[in-house]
């Protein structure tokens, strides 16, 4: 289990969830404003990967407020940045 863990610990673990974040947020906006499925190859791209970024987009909130948490709250901080944005691409899409 602790090996697992040591992930989380590692200095770039906050650079690589907020770039995971960046990632999730570009595929829902890309979604939701582009008509993607008029070139077919990239619809189906879409389509194969919409459930495991739904699931990113569940847990990664999860994890980054517990490692944030971890941190003590540090303002100037990639897991804020990643919150923060996390939080505004879920209200997108559900709004829009």
């Amino acid at each position: 289990m602790d090996n697992q863990l040591n992930f989380l610990q590692k200095p770039n673990t906050s650079k690589s969830i907020f770039f995971l974040s960046l990632l999730v947020s570009v595929f829902w906006f890309a979604g939701k404003v582009f008509n993607l499925y008029s070139i077919a190859i990239i619809g189906v791209i879409f389509e194969i990967l919409w459930f495991p970024i739904l699931v990113v987009t569940i847990i990664l909130p999860i994890i980054t407020c517990i490692l944030w948490v971890k941190e003590n709250f540090i303002f100037k901080s990639y897991y804020l940045a990643s919150l923060t944005l996390l939080a505004l691409t879920i209200s997108f899409v559900i709004i829009y």
